[in-house]
């Protein structure tokens, strides 16, 4: 079995698979973590799914968190007895070759996924705590750019942060209709639809400079919430960063 690590700034998005069947998955926090209780975290969540820490013979992980990575080995090094495979912009055999060596390790297995899944030319989209688009071309398969903004999280933050009368701790959920009635609800249209908005702006202005459209495919936390209000979003992929994670670790094995 294989253990799988998508280190984001929100969360550590832990899975395990057997073969390619994807078995289990946590999410635990990313924030003021420690390898002591991110060990015992963990390993409670094997025993409560019934996996056998003995059964895993292989880790990797993309992280876009560089203080947790030390974290991360340790824990594995810990409970499994190895070091996990780190996923980078550098990392061998991937179908791309001159990534950016900034380039996110997420968005790096975004794309690798995306063009072995989907084929090419293509747009991802990962909604997190950013919102990011990645544009893959087909011949050859190289990554011609992206775009990054802020994640509807983080615009809820944002807001809460940076006025004096509007809350900073609501849940996104989808709203009801464009039109809010209280400030709670303004707030919920505002940012998911707004959201779902710039998305396909961004997208329809891509397809402009692409010279013709492509597929779409929404990964990331918010993927399911934003991508039902996008007109412009073929694919919702909820496991694609874990999935590109495992194939290129499996690439380099």
């Amino acid at each position: 079995m294989t253990l799988i690590f998508d280190v984001g700034n929100t969360s550590v998005v832990t899975a395990v698979y057997d073969g390619n069947k994807l078995l289990h998955t946590w999410r635990f926090p990313s924030k003021k973590q420690t390898a002591a209780k991110f060990s015992v975290a963990l390993s409670r969540a094997f025993r409560e799914a019934k996996i056998e820490t003995t059964s895993i013979d292989g880790a990797a992980y993309a992280s876009v968190v560089p203080l947790a990575n030390q974290i991360l080995e340790e824990t594995v090094q810990k409970i499994f007895g190895f070091k996990p495979f780190s996923v980078t912009a550098g990392s061998a055999n991937l179908p791309f070759k001159g990534l950016p060596r900034e380039l996110g390790a997420d968005r790096v297995a975004d794309i690798a996924m995306a063009y072995k899944r989907y084929g090419a030319p293509c747009i991802v989209v990962d909604m997190g705590t950013a919102i990011t688009l990645d544009v893959v071309s087909q011949e050859p398969a190289r990554l011609l750019g992206g775009a990054i903004t802020l994640g509807i999280r983080s615009m809820f933050e944002v807001l809460g942060a940076n006025t004096a009368l509007l809350p900073s701790n609501l849940i996104a959920n989808a709203p009801s209709k464009a039109i809010g009635t209280t400030t709670e609800t303004q707030m919920q249209s505002g940012i998911v639809f707004g959201a779902a908005a710039m998305v396909d702006g961004l997208i329809k202005r891509t397809w402009k400079e692409l010279g013709k459209e492509c597929r779409v495919i929404a990964t990331g936390g918010d993927a399911e919430l934003i991508s039902q209000f996008s007109n412009r979003i073929n694919v919702l992929d909820k496991n694609l960063t874990l999935d590109g994670i495992k194939y290129i670790y499996e690439l380099n094995k």
